[in-house]
């Protein structure tokens, strides 16, 4: 899914869209507001089940996610002096499309490359 700068124009666009991430289904709930000249914020909720590998035993498994995900956008060249909101990523869409499937792809695997454990190995440490 794509939608570019001029379609949020000077209204909140609200978009959702369900996407297979490595054969799981992920669903955004989120709206592109518009900021200021060549700038969007993006809010949203990703929820659905993700694929992980335990960092203890190496067994695969699936996880439920529920994140908040909040970003600004922009269509040219992000300049480190620009006024962005505190704690947010920034993302150059230079050619004036956003692409949701990306960023959802994206968001997902920054959260999956994090450090997890599978049900079977947080048991095991609650009962040493």
């Amino acid at each position: 899914m794509k939608t570019s700068f001029k379609q949020v124009g000077s209204l909140p666009q609200e978009i959702h869209h369900e996407l297979l991430i490595d054969a799981k289904s992920v669903t955004l709930n989120a709206t592109l507001s518009p900021k200021k000249a060549h700038t969007i914020l993006f809010e949203g909720t990703l929820k659905g089940t993700v694929a992980l590998t335990c960092d203890y035993c190496a067994e695969d498994f699936s996880s439920e996610i529920d994140e908040e995900v909040i970003l600004e956008l922009t269509d040219r060249e992000y300049t480190n002096n620009e006024e962005v909101l505190p704690a947010v990523d920034v993302i150059e869409c230079p050619s004036g499309i956003i692409n949701i499937n990306e960023i959802m792809e994206s968001e997902v695997h920054l959260m999956t490359s994090d450090y997890h454990k599978c049900k079977n190995c947080i048991d095991l440490k609650e009962e040493n």
